[in-house]
């Protein structure tokens, strides 16, 4: 039967046929068909003369395609080899690459303009490969930065475009023994898909030899002397040997390769022991087979492959679940989206879009780029990006986020203010793959002495083998075998991001994004919480309650006319919601008295010069200086009052109009609050409101008889909360700090670790080390409780490996443990620190 060209399944009877390299191939399937004219399209079918075989290795492998986006993709060749071999190959890949977007500029202080990608890496199966491929890569010529993430499969690689390209990294990483493409969401899914089956099927072929094995040995374990013939007693071992060598070769595939590549490296991971240990057991075993004397040990093989493999197969699950919710980010873009032009619709591709297109969005479908909502309110599914199940209204004048999905029963107009490109969704996305960029203390640690243990495991079984041979020579084989596979460096590589992986898989389904990764061992070590008021313990979108017009010269409308171009230049909650309230009126911006340049001042407020040479401020009351304005405002202010927000406008210190806002707490704030005070942390509000505002807020949460020793102050600058939390920090506290503004985005800097809650401005997303998208503050908590969760976990796991190496390697060292009791301890000790890591966070939910 003929071969399918492509993947090199059979073909059925009448196959179809694609022209490829100028001859008619068959395909086994639509599937392969397509994918094959896409790669001919795209004017790459030399990728087909590049392999030797046709067919599908794990990951990006032998005649796989993997997308670049919008239909193009392309074919990997089949097996690493020298640079200059696969260079011409990689090259392809480079051109692709940069016509998709994937390779993208940028400053870097100290050696100025760079380029930088972010990769997709297969192969990686521990934290050891992740030193090896920081090493390895960062020992290139030109390359500037390498940041590896495990937990997501991917690498981000900075290079001097002089001295270096993508097309050389790629290829560096085939010399390296890693497969690496351009990072695209939308090509790991099938990716993913792939090794999951490839893993299922590997795992069931071993689950299937040791059963096989255990049925064919059970009459020799049970046995007396005697009781069984020779000849059947050789059958029977005969036998095991057949059904255990595809079981090695196949499942046992990845450990065995992944043995040769570290050893070619001159690196010791942690799959070198484990195939020095099923060889060894396999070749000793078929050896006393063929000469019909001695133990045998293929019941040990598979059962070790097949619990090893279980393992690590949880393990991969956890980590996919992580990649899969990033992934899902980029899913449901849609390629076309109707455009409203003066001559009516016209379908465009949602990459082509521009700030100040009208787009027309369909009811259920995805909005590919940030824009606003131009009439009346629009509710809109932002799960994805916030984990909340139910839709949010967004009112005339509000950013609905890339990603939100229509809930409306008919099309809705929109105005495009962010392109696709740098909407919040791919923001969101950059944010997150750059997040792997430091890794946890203890994942450090674990690693380095992952390496070193293998090393001396070596060095420890050439001592016992030489021990024994010295006392009994007849057992000195089995114990050395039973002390290598007895060990356990994967619990140990394995306890640090099997961790990390379930924890931010929580988290992200959570609607919080962890961008630090260190930052759950930061946060775990955390003493006090710092909060902002406005937009952290408030719902952050104020309503304007109270107007007074101080200049008769002005009214409401003409007052806000001259205001909006400083309010629309500002992406304070404050400025951002009589932006909101002038839109709801129809006001547009005054043309006979247009301000010029507007000038932003943090914290304090707007200005800008009119054309007759006056200034125009608009902000708080001592910015402006409207010295004795105070008189001309209605001056009922009861206690309750004390919680509105002013914002003034003036001309040359002049008062015009003054506006009082009111912004509701959020409701989940005072149960949130006493769930954090009952972990122990101090708790602090620093805001820029009015002292008086945060007197209010402090008594209306009853936070001083919550925590008396915390510091509730207002008419904070952004340099005066930078300066209380050095202070705190210079006491020996560990700082938590939760905003939202862009005044925050220098304290958020400076804490020991932070987090952007809500629609957070793009400098405070900048700075944080955790985006919390859900907008609902028992996020904190949850966040809180997900840190000192993995802490706990990280270290119950190094204690179990550490415990368990320690009691088990000098227990099989002194024959104590035989060989298929060390494949099952061995196995069952990874089964144990996956286990564990997948423990779910615990917390209570009742409050959010």
């Amino acid at each position: 039967m003929t071969a399918c060209f492509h993947c090199g399944e059979a073909c059925p009877p009448k196959a179809q046929e694609v022209l490829i390299l100028g001859q008619p191939r068959k395909m086994c399937c639509a599937g392969c068909a397509g994918v094959a004219n896409t790669i001919v399209q795209a004017g790459l079918e030399r990728y087909y003369s590049h392999r030797e075989a046709p067919g599908l290795q794990d990951g990006f492998g032998l005649g796989s395609v993997v997308s670049l986006g919008n239909g193009a993709g392309v074919e990997t060749p089949s097996k690493p080899g020298p640079v200059d071999e696969t260079l011409d190959v990689e090259r392809d890949f480079e051109r692709l690459a940069q016509r998709r977007g994937f390779i993208q500029q940028v400053d870097d202080p100290e050696h100025g303009v760079q380029l930088q990608s972010f990769l997709m890496i297969d192969g990686m199966r521990c934290g050891a490969c992740v030193w090896l491929l920081e090493r390895g890569l960062s020992a290139a010529d030109g390359v500037r930065r390498v940041q590896v993430n495990y937990a997501q499969q991917q690498a981000l690689v900075q290079w001097d475009a002089q001295l270096s390209s993508l097309a050389k990294i790629l290829a560096r990483l085939r010399a390296l023994g890693y497969r690496a493409l351009p990072f695209d969401p939308t090509a790991r899914e099938e990716r993913l898909q792939l090794i999951e089956r490839r893993q299922r099927r590997r795992l069931f072929v071993a689950g299937l030899a040791m059963m096989q094995v255990m049925m064919l040995q059970t009459p020799l374990y049970w046995a007396h002397p005697g009781d069984v013939e020779p000849g059947d007693a050789a059958l029977l071992r005969w036998a095991s040997m057949v059904v255990t060598l595809p079981a090695l070769l196949y499942s046992g595939w990845p450990i065995l390769q992944a043995a040769v590549r570290d050893v070619s490296q001159k690196h010791l991971g942690m799959d070198v022991p484990v195939a020095i240990g099923l060889l060894a057991a396999y070749l000793a075993s078929a050896i006393h087979t063929w000469q019909g004397q001695g133990e045998v040990y293929f019941d040990t093989v598979t059962m070790f492959l097949f619990l090893l493999l279980s393992a690590r197969s949880l393990e991969a699950n956890a980590r996919r679940r992580s990649q899969r919710w990033l992934d899902r980010l980029a899913a449901g873009i849609p390629q076309a989206i109707q455009r409203i032009g003066p001559d009516g619709t016209e379908k465009v591709l949602a990459e082509d879009l521009q700030v100040g297109d009208l787009i027309a969005i369909e009811p259920g479908a995805s909005l590919p780029a940030d824009a606003m909502c131009l009439e009346g309110d629009v509710h809109a599914d932002c799960s994805l990006l916030s984990g909340e199940s139910m839709p949010k209204r967004f009112a005339s004048g509000e950013v609905l986020p890339s990603g939100a999905v229509i809930a409306e029963a008919q099309a809705v107009r929109l105005k495009v203010v962010r392109p696709a490109s740098a909407s919040t969704r791919a923001d969101l996305q950059r944010l997150i793959a750059r997040a792997g960029s430091t890794r946890p203390v203890m994942a450090a640690m674990a690693d380095r002495a992952a390496r070193y243990f293998v090393g001396g495991l070596l060095i420890f079984v050439l001592m016992v083998f030489a021990a024994w041979l010295s006392v009994n020579p007849a057992r000195a084989f089995e114990i050395a075998v039973a002390v290598l596979v007895v060990s356990c460096p994967c619990a140990l590589s394995l306890a640090v991001p099997a961790v990390l992986a379930s924890v931010q898989y929580q988290l992200a389904n959570s609607g919080v994004v962890l961008q630090a990764g260190d930052g759950l061992e930061r946060l775990a070590q955390a003493s006090d919480l710092v909060l902002d008021k406005t937009g952290t313990l408030s719902v952050g979108r104020p309503q304007v309650f109270r107007l007074s017009i101080l200049d008769p010269a002005f009214s409401e409308h003409s007052a806000l006319a001259l205001a909006l171009p400083l309010l629309l230049a500002s992406p304070h909650p404050l400025a951002m919601a009589l932006a909101r309230h002038a839109a709801g009126q129809g006001i547009c911006p005054s043309k006979d008295d247009s301000p010029g340049v507007v000038q932003g001042f943090l914290g304090q407020g707007m200005q800008a010069s009119l054309p007759d040479g006056s200034v125009l401020k608009l902000g708080s009351q001592a910015f402006v200086r409207a010295q004795g304005a105070q008189d001309a405002v209605n001056d009922a202010a009861n206690e309750q009052e004390d919680v509105l927000q002013e914002v003034w406008l003036a001309i040359d210190q002049v008062p015009i109009a003054h506006w009082q806002l009111r912004d509701a707490l959020r409701d989940d704030a005072l149960p949130s609050l006493q769930a954090i005070k009952a972990m122990g942390l101090r708790l602090h509000v620093l805001s820029g409101d009015r002292q008086t505002a945060v007197d209010a807020l402090v008594k209306q949460l009853g936070l001083l008889s919550l925590c008396p020793e915390g510091r509730f102050l207002g008419a904070q600058l952004p340099q005066d909360k930078w300066a209380i939390v050095q202070a705190m920090q210079a006491e020996g506290r560990r700082v938590f700090m939760v905003g939202d503004g862009l005044n925050d985005a220098a304290v958020l800097a400076a804490a020991d670790m932070s987090a952007a809650i809500g629609q957070a401005s793009d400098l405070a997303r900048l700075h944080a080390g955790a985006l919390i998208l859900s907008d609902r503050l028992a996020s904190v908590v949850f966040l809180m409780a997900a840190a000192r969760h993995a802490q706990a976990l990280m270290r119950q796991n190094i204690a179990w490996a550490t415990g368990y190496n320690l009691i088990a390697i000098p227990l099989a060292a002194l024959g104590w443990i035989p060989a298929w009791g060390a494949a099952l301890g061995m196995s069952l000790s990874s089964l144990v620190v996956v286990s564990n890591s997948l423990r779910p966070v615990p917390w209570k939910r009742s409050f959010s």
